[in-house]
């Protein structure tokens, strides 16, 4: 077996045995095998990792005793050592020992299960402010795969005198992701003015509108001395139809609550919405009435109405949500509304705009315009890919699709692929349905 592939199964074993098993939410999948006939053993194991899901430390200290020989050394240590690193709200426990960790890191360096722990290790020292030993960890997790600790990582950057803000802004992107570490570095990046109020209301909108209702709350207070009345908030997100009804007043405070009040009225009536910005647009900015349009037509479109194309060409140039983006993009192009697709891909963050799918149609619109050199350009970055777009990509360069060869697997490799270290155990992991 050549040396690239023993890499590539060795990789697999331990990347199943660990993340599969670890970022599971579910203890039973599709088709599961009843838990009563499961081994005594099995059992405990399964309710070990509930309890350090749970973040219960007694409860999976109590059951790791029960099973000292279980063949799983390292996930019986890390059940144990992860849930003393969180409380039972998921929020990282200041006081939590290191020593634990770190003995635990040195001990099993440079498998998966280790790059686990040092992702809770690293929400930890995030939340500690301890950037010394944060970016020393940092620096070492492999999977980077946690939003929060990316926001940990930023606001390391920003105390030392970086300007992470535009960074900051291509990574925040999903609220029902930020944690208590994103939530961390806006408060900074406000408190340091690397973040304007502006930026601090379009990510409290974007947080309400995706429906993370408690972290839009929280972003809030990150905006500091430009929190609005605890009232005037309270009826933005709770009777946005009382707020609006008083009108708009001139101070930027009115403007920014008139904004998420629509937000919170488009998410349960959209066409009411429009109705309400249609009478309310005229005592806003240009630049606020493209924010409400776009919110409105995205609720819209989610709801398939027939007036949100015509509400999203009202948008243009407004910073939207990753979503409203896409969607604002797919009407355009259900209308057939070429020139509406191409500004609207152009106004797309880069990291979304770059995706396989908007290259494609970005091209498809820059063809309808017999921008064609431009066009073949952009078909050129993505084609040959495997994927889905990078197939239509090759076509419309005419180029032919090839089948890759048949690769040809012998019985000796696939003997030697199961005994790769973690193949034997994550197996086991899968017949107990610890996987995603």
């Amino acid at each position: 077996m050549s040396t690239r592939l023993h890499r590539v199964s060795r990789t697999v074993g331990l990347a199943l045995a660990a993340v599969t098993l670890v970022m599971s939410g579910t203890v039973l999948a599709r088709h599961p095998t009843p838990f009563t006939s499961l081994s005594a053993d099995d059992q405990i194991f399964i309710k070990l990792h509930d309890a350090a899901r749970d973040n219960d430390p007694a409860r999976a200290a109590h059951l790791a005793s029960l099973i000292p020989n279980y063949p799983a050394p390292a996930y019986l240590s890390y059940f144990q050592i992860k849930p003393r690193l969180f409380n039972g709200a998921g929020h990282a426990n200041l006081d939590a020992p290191d020593a634990p960790v770190l003995s635990f890191l040195q001990r099993y360096d440079g498998q998966a299960i280790a790059d686990r722990l040092r992702n809770d290790y690293l929400r930890v020292l995030g939340a500690r402010h301890d950037w010394h030993d944060f970016d020393s960890q940092y620096s070492k997790f492999v999977l980077d795969d946690d939003t929060q600790v990316k926001c940990y990582a930023l606001e390391s950057r920003a105390t030392r005198g970086e300007n992470v803000a535009d960074a900051a802004r291509a990574l925040l992107v999903e609220p029902n992701w930020y944690g208590d570490g994103c939530v961390d570095l806006i408060t900074a990046l406000d408190r340091n003015q690397q973040f304007t109020p502006d930026d601090g209301w379009q990510l409290i909108r974007q947080a309400y509108e995706q429906g993370a209702r408690t972290t839009g709350g929280r972003l809030v207070n990150a905006l500091g001395a430009a929190r609005p009345d605890q009232l005037l908030l309270e009826q933005a997100t709770n009777q946005p139809r009382l707020l609006l009804a008083k009108g708009i007043q001139l101070d930027a405070a009115s403007h920014q609550l008139a904004l998420l009040a629509i937000t919170q009225l488009a998410v349960g009536d959209p066409e009411a919405a429009e109705a309400t910005f249609t009478v309310i647009a005229p005592s806003l900015t240009l630049a606020e009435r493209a924010i409400g349009w776009g919110t409105i037509a995205y609720q819209a479109v989610l709801r398939q109405l027939p007036g949100a194309v015509n509400w999203y060409r009202l948008s243009a140039n407004a910073p939207l949500s990753s979503q409203a983006y896409e969607w604002r993009t797919r009407s355009a192009l259900l209308a057939g509304d070429w020139t509406m697709v191409r500004w609207s891909i152009e106004q797309m963050p880069a990291a979304l705009r770059a995706q396989p799918a908007w290259v494609y149609w970005y091209a498809r619109a820059l063809k309808q315009s017999s921008e064609v050199a431009a066009a073949d350009q952009e078909f050129r970055t993505i084609a040959g890919n495997y994927t889905f777009y990078g197939q239509l990509a090759s076509e419309a360069l005419g180029r032919q699709i090839v089948i890759p060869p048949q690769t040809k697997v012998t019985d000796e490799e696939v003997e030697r692929a199961g005994r790769t270290p973690g193949f034997e155990l994550a197996e086991r992991f899968y017949a107990l349905h610890l996987r995603t």
